[in-house]
C-alpha cells in the first residue's frame, strides 16, 4: 500500500474496531443491508448501535431513519472511503432524512521512522488483567455514567479478544493505558488515556512512542481518531491529519415530530 491509500487503511482499522466492540456486547448483532453495515444491541448506547461503510442514496438513508428512529441511541459513521465522496453531499442526503452531523473527528496517522522509546507498556494477557485495564480506561472516559454503564462498557473490551490491551504502573492500579487494533496493512491506537494526578507529564506521550516502536518494527503506520482540540497534540508525536470521521444522529425533536 502507498501513502496515498492511508485514509482509506486508516478507515478501515477504525471500523474493524468499531464492529469489534460492538459485535463483543452482549445481545448486539453484526448485520449487512443494501448501502451500510449495521450493529444492532440491546445496550442503549452507540458502541452497538450504529450504521457505518456506507453507500449513501436517499432510499438508504431514510432506512437508517427508520432504524435510528427504534433505538434511543443510534449513530452513523462516515468516514474516508465512503460514498458519495463528498463530504457535503453526504450531509445534504442524511439531512433530507432527519440527521444531523453532531460532531466530527480528525483522523490521523504517523508514518514508520526509526523511533526510541524507553517506555515498556505491560500487555493485558489473562482476562483477569483484561479485565482491569479496560475497568480503567471506562473509568477516565465515562466518569459521569453509572457503574453499571461501566461495567458493560468494560465488558465489551474485554471480550473483544482481537483488541489488544496495554497499561503502566502496577498491575493492579494503572496510571495509563492504551487499546491496539492491529491488521495487515496498520496498527490502530484507540482509547489513550493517563489516571488524573499523573497528567502533563509525559506518560502519555511516552506510551504513544511505545506504540510507534512496535509499528516500526513491524513496518506499519499508526492510526487513530481524535479530537480537533487534540490535533496539534498527536502532531508533535508525529502525526498528520488525513481524513475525517463525521458522525450523524437524529435530533431530539425529529423523534418527537414522528412520533406525534
Amino acid at each position: 500500500m502507498t501513502v496515498a491509500n492511508r485514509p482509506r487503511e486508516v478507515a478501515r482499522n477504525l471500523l474493524r474496531t468499531y464492529f469489534a466492540l460492538g459485535n463483543a456486547t452482549p445481545g448486539s448483532t453484526v448485520t449487512q443491508e443494501v448501502g451500510f453495515d449495521l450493529c444492532t444491541g440491546s445496550f442503549d448506547h452507540p458502541i452497538c448501535n450504529f450504521a457505518a461503510n456506507v453507500n449513501l442514496d436517499p432510499w438508504t438513508a431514510n432506512r437508517l431513519a427508520e432504524i435510528a428512529l427504534g433505538k434511543q441511541h443510534f449513530n452513523i459513521y462516515s468516514l474516508p472511503g465512503d460514498m458519495p465522496g463528498a463530504r457535503e453531499v453526504r450531509d445534504e442526503i442524511l439531512a433530507r432524512a432527519g440527521f444531523r452531523r453532531i460532531y466530527s473527528l480528525r483522523q490521523m496517522v504517523w508514518e514508520p521512522s526509526p523511533i526510541e522509546s524507553q517506555c515498556v507498556p505491560e500487555p493485558a494477557v489473562s482476562t483477569d488483567d483484561r479485565s482491569r485495564v479496560a475497568s480503567f480506561m471506562a473509568s477516565q472516559f465515562f466518569s459521569r455514567h453509572s457503574s453499571n454503564f461501566r461495567r458493560r462498557v468494560a465488558d465489551a473490551t474485554v471480550a473483544a479478544e482481537e483488541l489488544d490491551l496495554y497499561s503502566l504502573g502496577k498491575r493492579t492500579d494503572p496510571i495509563a493505558a492504551v487499546m491496539v487494533a492491529e491488521d495487515d496493512a496498520l496498527i490502530g491506537l484507540f482509547n489513550l488515556c493517563v489516571k488524573p494526578g499523573n497528567q502533563n507529564r509525559g506518560i502519555g506521550a511516552s506510551l504513544v512512542s511505545a506504540i510507534q516502536a512496535m509499528a516500526y518494527g513491524k513496518g506499519k503506520p499508526v492510526g487513530l481518531q481524535c479530537e480537533e482540540s487534540l490535533v496539534t497534540w498527536y502532531e508533535s508525536q508525529g502525526f498528520c491529519a488525513n481524513g475525517y470521521v463525521d458522525v450523524y444522529a437524529l435530533p431530539d425533536e425529529r423523534r418527537i415530530a414522528i412520533i406525534d
